[in-house]
C-alpha cells in the first residue's frame, strides 16, 4: 500500500514540527512538504500533488481560507 501524502501548511515552526512527528509516527502516512504561508502552500500542493493538506487557516500573505476559494476544484477540500 502506498503512503499517503501530507502537506503542512502553518508559519509556526513548533506546530508544524509537532505535526509531522504524528503524522510519521503513522506506518503508511508521509509528510512530503511544508510551507510557511498560503502562497508556498499553493505552490507545493501544485508541485507535489499531495493527498492531505493540513493547512492553518490564519497565515500570513495568504489565510488558508483565501487559498481554499482560490483553488476551490483544484483539490478536495475537507473542513
Amino acid at each position: 500500500m502506498d503512503a499517503v501524502q501530507f502537506l503542512i501548511a502553518d508559519d509556526h515552526e513548533l506546530f508544524r514540527r509537532t505535526a509531522r512527528s504524528f503524522i510519521e509516527s503513522h506506518p503508511n502516512w508521509q509528510v512530503c512538504g511544508e510551507a510557511v504561508d498560503g502562497i508556498e502552500a499553493i505552490e507545493k500542493a501544485k508541485r507535489l500533488r499531495p493527498q492531505v493538506i493540513l493547512m492553518d487557516i490564519n497565515m500570513p500573505r495568504m489565510t488558508g481560507w483565501r487559498r481554499h476559494e482560490l483553488s476551490s476544484g483544484s483539490f478536495p477540500i475537507a473542513t
